[in-house]
Parts: C-alpha cells; sequence; structure tokens
C-alpha cells in the first residue's frame, strides 16, 4: 500500500517514484513467486546471479541494465507428487492473516474527476482599481450631468437674452 501511495502521488518526487516502480516491478516479479538467491543449493555463488545484480545496480547509467536482475531470480515453488505423479493433498498451517498472502489488486492512474470552479480570490489591489474606475466614472457622469444642465440652463439663458435684445432693437427702432 505504500508503494502505491508513492505511485500515485503526483507531488512526490521523481526519484522516490522511481524507486517505488521498481521496487513494486521486483516484489511482482515471477507472480510474486521468486526470490533473489545469490547461492546455490550446494552453497556456491551462482555466478550468473551476482553478476546479474551487479550489473543491474549500475542501471541509472543505462536503463536497459535493468533487466539484468532477472539472472538473480530464483522460483519459490512447491510442487509435490507421489510415486505415481499424481498431486497429493497437502494442508499447511500458518498462522499469518490470510490477506498477506493475497494477490494485491493492480494499480491503475486516478480517473479524471470533474473539479469543482472555486471561487477566485480577490486581491486589494483588484479591489482598489475596481473602485478607483467606479469613482471616475460616477465622476465622469457627474460632470456630464451637471454640464448638461449647465448647457440647457445657458441655452434658455441665451435664448430669453436674445429675445430681450431683438425686442428692445425693435422698440428702438419703432421710434
Amino acid at each position: 500500500r505504500q508503494l502505491e501511495k508513492i505511485i500515485l502521488d503526483k507531488h512526490e518526487d521523481t526519484m522516490s517514484k522511481m524507486g517505488a516502480i521498481l521496487a513494486s516491478g521486483i516484489i511482482d516479479a515471477g507472480g510474486r513467486n521468486v526470490t533473489i538467491r545469490l547461492l546455490s543449493k550446494t552453497k556456491h555463488n551462482k555466478v550468473t546471479a551476482v553478476v546479474g545484480l551487479a550489473v543491474f545496480s549500475q542501471f541509472w547509467y543505462w536503463y536497459p541494465l535493468i533487466y539484468f536482475i532477472s539472472l538473480a531470480f530464483s522460483p519459490t515453488a512447491l510442487i509435490g507428487v507421489n510415486y505415481d505423479l499424481k498431486v497429493p493433498r497437502f494442508e499447511f498451517l500458518s498462522h499469518a492473516k490470510p490477506s498477506l498472502f493475497e494477490y494485491p489488486r493492480p494499480t491503475s492512474p486516478p480517473s479524471a474527476t470533474s473539479t469543482v470552479k472555486l471561487p477566485t480570490a480577490v486581491l486589494s489591489t483588484s479591489a482598489k482599481a475596481k473602485a478607483r474606475a467606479k469613482k471616475e466614472a460616477d465622476q465622469k457622469a457627474a460632470m456630464e450631468k451637471s454640464a448638461a444642465e449647465d448647457g440647457s440652463s445657458s441655452a434658455t439663458a441665451s435664448s430669453s437674452g436674445k429675445g430681450v435684445k431683438t425686442t428692445e432693437k425693435d422698440g428702438d427702432s419703432m421710434q
């Protein structure tokens, strides 16, 4: 379970992930039915196994060297037959939990989940900029409104002034 957590964690260090993937592969080698054995049954060194592990230890320089570890694997199986080459009935007594012998479920990449859109954080600078823009817009609207009022009152005043002047001129010309 620990290796699976490291493999699936996207924030984990690259070296840790690489080590966890290699460890998981070594554990699962041979259907979890192999061990690394450097000695033969007669207690002599197995040269191929020693060379395989020595070359495997240099895998960092060239990745195809990883496969040399398989030279050190030795199958672990209990095969029992009687003199008629028939499989007898075996019974084993083990005090370990059965879950210890279960095959692990295969690791799979996490499924893509739909993300919930979270509200965007509002920074103080953007709030100040919005307030400044609103203040400028209000001032501009107030200036336009006052300009419109001044323009309409001056237009009425100028038109009434012209009317007075024309009547005065008309009155002067009649005399």
